[in-house]
């Protein structure tokens, strides 16, 4: 006979939940908890699961936002030094809690083990350590004894009130534990703040200690219930002290970065990092539940628990990333005040690193569950120790930040590949078969040429220009700021911004920094053109394309520039690949490879629009030439063609706001013409287009950007050009090759017609996709001329021969048109500069390269501003624009003003840049 509990003892069961209850000896059917749990063996639904954790992360985001409030009202109160004392003391409480939150996770994964009751103990050892010497700890931790005294308070109820929550996680209690969980944010509220203002820092943290005895208080005199039969204990501890002493570790690196960052930054920085730290506080706290509920079922078998749960895990995590990354930059200033609204440009990346950890503790959760703990806790000892290294090496907020982040994103990652990592003798057996194909004469051969390639792009001595000045000055933003300047000041897509702002959080804005995206696109660029080739082609022809691309001037030049178009480059023949493999070969891999990078275009170039125009013309004659010889493979490909446009139209489909912004920002904007034409006069001038025009563009992307006069010798070698053209077209075409040239040869002409209208549109870099493409084809004509198999071979040779001659002159050529100097022009200004000086540029579009190198110099634009009334004034100008003369004149007109009060005292000339100084 079945023995029900009493009324009373279940909660009333989540929605969709089936309102049956659990029987004491476990044969019931019921769920019957506020956390949808069941005591049979029927497995639980998917709704169910999800259900679960939802409630719990609801209670906990509650909660969190309770003590979110705390903070925010305490900021406002309390000066910043402070501030940062409360928020350390926030992260210590948290710390000394570390025993009672990891005996929860133990207690969750196994509530019957025999020490979990002895938890308190741990409380009391705290509490004496704390209290015998609070004043060395308070020096050693830069906290005032009181609060120290405080710290110990807290030690005394916060394990066994942690292991109680855990307790009640594996029974079923969600709500319970809940409750429990408002109820310390509210206690906080009430007692704390009206403490703060009366007794400042000392004030705000006992109302901190009397929110958590508030919730203790709760949790010890309500009823527990349950939901479903807790776990059997495990015979053994070590598996038990393996899990708290992971989840021990995992809160380790959640706060130790605020504790060390009060230690070694300044006060100023250090309170910066205790306001980021707390809204980064807010994702580790609403996903904290996501394990613990997992656990019990984990332990269980439970099928899709673990699946849920990181789910809910990511998406908790991912949600704040991106509220925090549109958020208006005046919400953080709002919040906590105008001394710390500068956390918003740093804010999204600190958020990610607590959604990597909350993603992390879920998958240790699942490890631990299945006594796979061991590897685990030596896992997260090697992150909590890469942290604390990374962090006491940072000097600033963002600093810390980014030490957080990469050792969370380790730890995730290793959390998640450990359970997949082959034996070691598979591993021995893969390694040997890596070794083997590394050691191919080919594989070698290209990545060797990857190498030379990389190292290539690395040697750069220019320094920034005006465009990538203006990337750099988006990279510093906000992500939200970044993406409506773009919006409303921009003309491009901002794939490449995205980028530019990740690495700018992560290694800084140095000028290396900022171009290694496009040094890695354009590096890349050797190994794909190599696959495009074999694709295409053959290997011979393969190889050749690699050799040509790793020193082909163009492709060099444009991977040393903080802009979008090596990653142009690189995408269009990624496409290219795709296309022909998933034409000839089909397969998901191709047709999605495909599809990624066409989306990605779009999202890079605008004009990328015509590469991906013709590639559509190109599978339509491919399902046109299928039908005459196999129509099931002709419906193959179309059925492929038709879903991987959907792909790209729902890919592309968000980027049509920022489109449309920025179309109907663009004529207003358009004040002065940027240097787009620049070394343009070897093409018979920079205001009119002509056919020397398309000749020099064509040079250029053959033979990369040299010295007016030199460009005007090459140019006027067009008929042996023409010669090639026609010995080329007069042999018989691939369908192939016919691809190829359309997709050189289209975007310039189309845009040779929009520049008749639009000077300034035509120009390389919106085509220069072309590059590559003309790559492969100088390759295909290489291997197809070279009659000899030793032909081969020496006339590729000569052709490189010739690559890096017009390499070496591209870069080492100071009369290149496109080499600018700004970076020695404000050198010498800032040496020659006294206090009381004026830097004034000319055109206005220079200001964000002024500001990248004039460190602090006062700045502002040529014309539209007043003389400045006193000290000297330097002029910095640039007149390689397609209004040369325009700007020229003006120029001219203002240094005439100028010398009504001062005279010239100096002038000095850079590639491109010419100074003047006054006074």
């Amino acid at each position: 006979m079945t023995t029900t509990l009493p009324p009373g003892v279940v909660d009333p069961p989540l929605p969709g939940a089936e309102a049956e209850r659990p029987t004491v000896d476990g044969t019931g059917t019921g769920d019957g908890d506020g956390g949808g749990a069941w005591s049979s063996p029927t497995p639980p639904t998917a709704r169910r699961l999800a259900g679960e954790q939802a409630v719990a992360a609801g209670f906990q985001l509650a909660a969190g936002a309770g003590n979110l409030a705390f903070v925010a009202v305490v900021a406002r109160v309390l000066a910043p030094r402070a501030f940062a004392e409360v928020v350390a003391f926030l992260a210590l409480y948290l710390l000394v809690h570390l025993p009672g939150g990891a005996f929860a996770a133990g207690a969750a994964a196994d509530p019957g083990h025999r020490r979990a009751s002895r938890v308190r103990w741990c409380g009391v050892l705290m509490a004496v350590v704390l209290w015998t010497d609070a004043a060395s700890l308070g020096r050693l931790l830069h906290l005032r004894t009181p609060l120290v005294l405080l710290l110990g308070l807290a030690a005394l109820a916060g394990p066994a009130v942690a292991g109680e929550r855990g307790r009640r996680y594996a029974a079923g209690d969600i709500r319970g534990v809940g409750a429990s969980l408002l109820a310390e944010p509210a206690g906080r509220l009430v007692m704390g703040v009206p403490l703060a203002v009366v007794a400042g820092a000392t004030g705000a943290a006992l109302g901190v200690v009397a929110g958590g005895l508030v919730a203790a208080v709760y949790l010890f005199r309500r009823p527990g219930r349950v939901g479903f039969e807790a776990p059997a204990a495990r015979s053994g501890s070590g598996g038990w002290w393996t899990v708290t002493g992971s989840f021990a570790l995992l809160a380790v690196i959640q706060n130790q970065d605020l504790v060390l960052a009060n230690r070694v930054l300044a006060d100023g920085e250090a309170a910066r990092f205790a306001v980021l730290s707390t809204i980064g506080g807010l994702v580790a706290f609403a996903t904290a539940t996501v394990p613990l509920v997992l656990l019990p079922r984990a332990r269980r078998g439970d099928a899709g628990a673990l699946r849920i749960a990181v789910t809910t895990a990511a998406a908790l995590g991912g949600a704040a990333v991106v509220s925090a990354a549109v958020v208006p930059d005046g919400a953080f200033a709002a919040v906590f005040g105008s001394r710390y609204g500068s956390v918003s440009s740093i804010a999204p990346l600190y958020l990610t690193a607590m959604a990597a950890l909350g993603v992390a503790r879920v998958l240790t959760a699942e490890r631990c569950a299945r006594h796979r703990s061991l590897r685990t806790f030596a896992l997260v000892l090697a992150a909590a120790g890469v942290q604390a290294a990374l962090v006491l090496s940072a000097g600033s907020a963002a600093g810390v930040a980014r030490a957080t982040l990469v050792a969370s994103v380790l730890l995730a990652a290793g959390v998640a590949l450990a359970p997949r990592l082959p034996a070691p003798a598979d591993l021995a057996a893969r390694a040997g078969g890596v070794a083997r194909a590394l050691r191919r004469p080919e594989v070698l051969a290209v990545t060797s040429l990857t190498g030379v390639a990389l190292v290539l792009r690395l040697w750069v001595d220019r320094g920034l220009w005006v465009d990538e000045a203006i990337s750099v000055d988006l990279a510093g933003r906000s992500f939200g700021a970044m993406l409506r300047q773009i919006g409303r000041a921009d003309v491009h897509p901002p794939l490449h911004a995205v980028l530019l702002w990740l690495t700018a959080r992560v290694a800084g804005t140095s000028e290396l920094s900022m171009r290694l995206p496009s040094m890695l696109a354009g590096a890349g660029l050797v190994p794909v053109l190599w696959l495009a080739g074999r694709s295409l082609y053959d290997r011979r022809t393969a190889l050749v394309a690699a050799a040509l691309g790793a020193v082909s001037p163009l492709l060099v030049w444009y991977s040393q520039e903080a802009r979008m178009y090596s990653l142009f480059m690189l995408l269009a023949v990624v496409a290219l690949w795709a296309q022909v493999k998933a034409v000839r070969e089909g397969g998901t891999g191709a047709w999605a490879w495909y599809a990624v990078a066409s989306a990605a275009l779009l999202w890079t170039q605008y004009f990328s629009v015509l590469v991906v125009a013709v590639q559509q013309v190109g599978f339509a004659a491919a399902v046109l030439r299928a039908r005459r010889e196999d129509r099931a493979n002709a419906a193959r490909i179309a059925r492929g063609w038709v879903l991987s446009m959907l792909a790209i139209a729902v890919a592309v489909a968000p980027l049509f706001p920022i489109f449309s912004d920025q179309v109907a920002s663009y004529g207003s904007r358009r004040a002065a013409s940027p240097p787009s034409a620049a070394g343009a006069a070897a093409a018979g001038g920079v205001d009119q287009l002509s056919v020397y025009s398309v000749l020099a563009n064509a040079v250029w992307a053959v033979a990369g950007f040299h010295a007016d006069r030199t460009m005007a010798q090459i140019v006027a070698l067009w008929p042996l050009g023409l010669l090639v053209c026609l010995l080329v077209l007069g042999r018989r075409r691939s369908a192939a090759t016919t691809l190829v040239v359309a997709m050189a040869t289209f975007p310039p002409a189309v845009l040779f017609f929009v520049g008749l209208h639009k000077r300034d549109l035509f120009e390389l870099r919106y085509f220069v996709a072309t590059a590559p493409l003309a790559v492969l084809l100088a390759a295909r004509f290489l291997t197809t001329i070279a009659r000899a198999r030793w032909a081969v071979p020496i006339a590729s040779g000569l052709a490189v021969a010739v690559l890096l001659a017009g390499l070496a002159d591209q870069q080492l050529n100071g009369a290149n048109p496109r080499r600018y100097d700004f970076r020695g022009a404000l050198a010498s200004v800032e040496a020659r500069a006294h206090p009381g000086d004026t830097v004034l540029f000319a055109p206005s579009y220079l200001a964000a390269v002024v500001d990248y190198y004039g460190h602090g110099l006062p700045a502002r634009p040529l014309v539209g501003t007043a003389p400045p009334s006193g000290g000297g004034v330097f002029v910095v100008a640039t007149f390689r624009t397609i209004n040369e003369k325009a700007t020229s004149a003006t120029v001219g007109s203002r240094l005439a003003d100028l010398e009504h009060g001062r005279r010239v005292v100096a002038r000095f000339d850079r590639p491109n840049v010419r100074v003047w100084e006054l006074r």
